[in-house]
């Protein structure tokens, strides 16, 4: 006869761990690819030593054990949201979000302080007890991220306006980078009736919230305000920190801020055409003064590998790749290069899609990798950008995705 197993645990050390306390292992933010712009991560949960259910074989009992990572911390935020909608059937993934973010609590320190690092812990640690009543709503859909798609040059959605990727209606508000005052724009839905009060701090930050109060009057209406950030002594090259905390008699409602000050804002790139000529850079100037600049001729474009002798061993056919089609090349960057660009340039107008692949490795005999860069459109048109590299050995791999006919390579 099965019977229950009961498992008591007892403190032998006498030292009590602050919790909740982001893992060591947790990825940290800000995410780079869309210029910081949105912030991760969004939230934190419970993700370290779960009592999980673990794989067992087809008619055995079920197994259980301890187990760590993102894949218990996702678990507890998709019931959390189950159980939202079994509230609220009707609610969008934007509301479910959002409503978890504002009513999230800090996480904290070793030493038991609160933790106040947005790139640690997103908005804070999900709350059960009060994500059913956020107060407020951060909504948006698909218009609202086609808008910041066509913002970032990523798209060109018809119809739809761009706009800066700071505006995206998001529970938090991230500023990559942050010369003279800038205005962010978010829109609110109530889910009470009452007056909301506006707070907000980032230290060396002047901060103005217009308007400085919101007022409902049914469940469900919708108000817009700004939040101006204008840096007065926050140090540049640096981010700088805080929240956004609506308050009303019965509720609280919590948004992270995040703002890179910078001393001038600048395109990464530019391009021209032509063999003699100019183009125009804006630059952005984030201080009041003189703004030293280093000029410096364009650089000639060397050619550090030859693309008509893949690696040998490691390619097969150049037609039609090794076992995983991929075709690859080695490339050694020498010290001082102040930027490595690797294109794969197509004349395939007939749809090809080829992928791109640059690793920096150990040596051409070992190539295990230290760092990896990728560009994998639908295209066969892919580019990889490295600024500043570091000197060494770097393995290039084309992967031959999808053609009709075996590619050709040439300089």
């Amino acid at each position: 006869m099965d019977r229950p197993i009961t498992l008591v645990g007892e403190n032998t050390t006498g030292v009590t761990t602050p919790t909740p306390q982001i893992a060591g292992f947790s990825s940290r933010g800000p995410m780079l690819a869309d210029g910081s712009d949105v912030m991760k991560p969004d939230v934190a949960a419970p993700g370290v030593a779960i009592l999980a259910a673990t794989e067992n074989a087809p008619g055995e009992k079920p197994t259980f054990g301890i187990l760590s990572g993102t894949s218990m911390a996702s678990p507890h935020v998709a019931g959390l949201a189950a159980l939202y909608l079994g509230e609220r059937p009707k609610a969008t993934p934007a509301e479910i979000k959002s409503a978890m973010m504002t009513t999230a609590y800090d996480t904290v320190l070793p030493d038991g302080s609160k933790n106040k690092n947005p790139f640690e812990q997103g908005a804070g640690q999900v709350d059960p007890k009060r994500y059913l009543n956020p107060g407020l709503l951060y909504l948006n859909g698909v218009k609202d991220w086609a808008a910041f798609l066509d913002g970032k040059g990523l798209s060109d959605f018809p119809g739809i306006d761009p706009i800066d990727g700071s505006d995206l209606n998001q529970a938090s508000i991230s500023i990559g980078s942050l010369t003279s005052a800038q205005t962010v724009t978010r829109t609110v839905t109530s889910t009470e009736k009452g007056t909301f009060t506006a707070k907000a701090s980032v230290p060396g930050v002047n901060i103005k919230v217009t308007p400085q109060q919101l007022k409902f009057d049914r469940p469900g209406q919708t108000k817009t305000f700004t939040v101006t950030f204008d840096n007065a002594s926050a140090p540049v090259e640096q981010w700088a920190t805080g929240s956004l905390t609506w308050t009303s008699a019965k509720n609280s409602v919590r948004s992270p801020i995040a703002l890179f000050p910078v001393t001038a804002d600048a395109p990464a790139e530019v391009t021209g055409t032509g063999v003699d000529g100019s183009t125009t850079v804006d630059i952005t100037p984030g201080l009041t003064g003189d703004l030293a600049l280093g000029l410096s001729g364009l650089t000639p474009f060397e050619l550090l590998a030859d693309a008509d002798n893949p690696v040998d061993g490691h390619s097969g056919d150049e037609k039609s790749g090794d076992a995983n089609k991929d075709v690859s090349w080695i490339v050694n960057v020498p010290e001082g290069t102040t930027l490595s660009r690797f294109d794969l340039d197509s004349s395939d107008d007939k749809g090809s899609d080829l992928d791109l692949t640059v690793y920096r490795v150990v040596s051409p005999d070992d190539l295990q990798y230290y760092q990896r860069w990728r560009s994998a459109t639908g295209s066969a048109d892919e580019q990889v950008t490295i600024p500043s590299p570091t000197a060494g050995t770097y393995l290039v791999v084309a992967n031959i995705y999808s053609t009709s006919s075996g590619p050709s390579w040439s300089r």
